[in-house]
C-alpha cells in the first residue's frame, strides 16, 4: 500500500512535501530554541548543584565512617599489644595505616575525579571491576530478597 508523501509532511515544515532536516524559517523556532537551550543549562546547572551537594553529603559520611574505623582498629591495636599479641597488633596498626590513606584519598578527591579513576582501574583491572560489579549485584539481590516489604509488594 503506497501513501503518498503529503500525508507524511512533518507540521513543522514550511513545506508540506519537504522532508530535509531544515527546519522552517519561522521566527518563533529561534526565540523557541534559545529558550530551550537556556532551560537545558539551567536545568544541567541546577543538576550539577544536586550532584556536588550529594557527592559532599555521601563524602563526609563516608570520611566520618572510614575514621572511626581507624580509630577503632587503633584501639584494637593497642589492646592487642597490651595482652602480648604483637603480631596481631601489627596487623591491626596496618589495617589503620592503609584506612588512614583511604581517608586521605576521599578527601582531597573531587567527583569527577574519582570517577576518572574509577574507569581507568576498570579499564586496567576488568576482570576484578566485573568480579567486584558481580559481587554488588549479588549482595543488593540478597538485600532486596530479605526486604519485607519486597514479598508483599510481588504478590
Amino acid at each position: 500500500m503506497d501513501i503518498p508523501p503529503e500525508s507524511m509532511a512533518n507540521p513543522t515544515r514550511s513545506n508540506p512535501g519537504d522532508f530535509s532536516d531544515t527546519p522552517s524559517p519561522n521566527p518563533s523556532n529561534k526565540a523557541g530554541e534559545g529558550v530551550r537551550l537556556k532551560a537545558v543549562k539551567l536545568g544541567s546547572e541546577k543538576g550539577q548543584t544536586v550532584i556536588d551537594q550529594t557527592w559532599e553529603t555521601g563524602k563526609k559520611r563516608l570520611l566520618g565512617g572510614l575514621d572511626h574505623i581507624s580509630g577503632t582498629v587503633r584501639k584494637v591495636s593497642d589492646e592487642l599489644r597490651q595482652t602480648n599479641n604483637a603480631g596481631l597488633a601489627q596487623y591491626a596498626e596496618v589495617v589503620a595505616e592503609k584506612t588512614d590513606l583511604l581517608y586521605e584519598y576521599f578527601q582531597n578527591k573531587e567527583v569527577g575525579a574519582l570517577l576518572k579513576d574509577g574507569e581507568k582501574y576498570a579499564r586496567n583491572n576488568p576482570e576484578i571491576f566485573l568480579a567486584g560489579a558481580f559481587i554488588l549485584g549479588f549482595i543488593g539481590a540478597r538485600f532486596l530478597k530479605s526486604h519485607p516489604e519486597a514479598e508483599s509488594q510481588y504478590i
